[in-house]
């Protein structure tokens, strides 16, 4: 559910990446024309079917990685080369990322659209993501045209974190950045000068709550700055370390995370996660059919998971 302990395990290899290679900085121009439905239903097809088939070269043509590398980047103050080096490393990264939770999750056929549709006036693709046990993970392609005409994904939203692509990773790259240029923190603010900070305290609170250390792991969390509090994916693991302790505790941690993330669908799919993790009660389905109202019928088979 959480991808905070890959991105912690993986920035090493990231580092190396963006290193290893060296392109021309160019910023993303904006769309000539809207991307239609129909070219966001063919090109969410096409990812997901070479996502299947593991063709990482043909997943990067469909995507716009300078403009998905921006949006990862943006504020961040890094070396000439690492910067050049970005939107080659990020992409190799990335793919690799992807097929290793599609190798764990899904067999074939089990990756696709589920539908189309229009948000914030841009069409995105929802994909959804199965295995035996039943749906594993809901992701949204957001597509723009790129300055040769050719519609791209530029980002992905993971309905388990609540949060972008771009927005996860940005994490994995501030690590390197820091390898990289030592002093980047000192131009940082916000989310991003605390993650820094606090590195090593959120490495220990993820190692608490994977040994089942789930009160240590409150503490943790409590000890964090706002801001990481505030954090999706902390707050995630918070979820996970008051599972082990108790009823109030979970319930205290899944109010908070509502309060952060809305009622939506991301917080409806972490509540039902939570039920499948301890075993289906009264109101799971009407989780099941608050997804379903959204995504449709194909939910169903999370009730016979």
């Amino acid at each position: 559910m959480f991808w905070m302990g890959e991105i912690m395990r993986q920035t090493f290899w990231l580092q190396l990446f963006l290193l290893a290679f060296s392109t021309a900085s160019v910023v993303a121009e904006q769309p000539a024309k809207p991307v239609t439905e129909s070219e966001c239903r063919r090109i969410g097809e096409a990812f997901a079917s070479k996502m299947l088939e593991k063709d990482t070269a043909s997943v990067s043509e469909l995507t716009d990685w300078r403009e998905a590398t921006e949006r990862l980047s943006q504020g961040i103050k890094v070396s000439d080369e690492m910067r050049a080096g970005l939107p080659t490393g990020y992409p190799k990264y990335l793919n690799q990322e992807l097929i290793r939770v599609l190798n764990r999750s899904a067999r074939a056929g089990d990756y696709s659209v589920a539908q189309v549709k229009q948000r914030d006036r841009q069409w995105v693709a929802t994909l959804l993501l199965h295995n035996y046990r039943g749906l594993t993970n809901i992701h949204e392609l957001t597509m723009v045209r790129d300055k040769n005409g050719a519609v791209k994904v530029v980002d992905l939203f993971n309905f388990s974190t609540g949060d972008t692509m771009a927005q996860t990773f940005r994490g994995a790259f501030l690590q390197a950045a820091a390898r990289n240029t030592p002093t980047v923190i000192d131009e940082l603010k916000g989310w991003d000068h605390d993650f820094l900070k606090h590195l090593p305290d959120i490495n220990a609170l993820a190692g608490a709550v994977q040994d089942g250390q789930g009160s240590a792991a409150l503490k943790m969390f409590s000890k964090l700055p706002e801001t990481l509090q505030r954090d999706r994916h902390l707050m995630q693991l918070k979820i996970d370390a008051a599972l082990s302790v108790g009823t109030p505790e979970t319930r205290a941690a899944l109010l908070a995370f509502r309060k952060e993330v809305g009622d939506g669908p991301t917080f409806t799919w972490s509540i039902l996660n939570q039920h499948l993790l301890v075993g289906p009660g009264p109101d799971t389905k009407e989780y099941v059919s608050k997804l379903e109202s959204r995504f449709g019928r194909r939910f169903t088979s999370i009730c016979s998971a």
